[in-house]
């Protein structure tokens, strides 16, 4: 080289390794990811629905008859419930969508190279 070159060098095993970093949510797909959240929250809502359809059905007992705590009754029966469905909604909404998903991906004329 002349004068005023630098020569640059680097050792042969730091360009030719790769660097593996491990995923620590072991989830390969976003629909696992959902998947995987939508357990933990029916492990923790499941639990949380019955227990509050026990109370609405505690308000009722203990209403006798009283206007105000029959719809306090009414009013944790409805919320319960709810519950529930939005939870029973979300699980069938993420089979739906990774159902329509698989359609699209796995359908003759799809191609992931445009």
């Amino acid at each position: 080289p002349g004068s005023g070159d630098t020569i640059v060098t680097t050792p042969r095993n730091v360009v030719n390794e790769m660097v593996n970093i491990k995923n620590p949510l072991n989830v390969a797909t976003v629909e696992d990811f959902f998947r995987a959240i939508l357990a933990i929250l029916l492990i923790i809502a499941v639990p949380l629905i019955v227990f509050f359809i026990i109370y609405a059905g505690f308000l009722y007992v203990t209403a006798r008859g009283n206007e105000e705590k029959l719809t306090t009754a009414n009013r944790a029966l409805f919320y319960a419930i709810l519950g529930g469905l939005l939870i029973l909604g979300a699980n069938i909404l993420i089979n739906i969508i990774s159902g329509t998903i698989e359609t699209f991906t796995t359908s003759p004329g799809f191609t992931s190279d445009d």
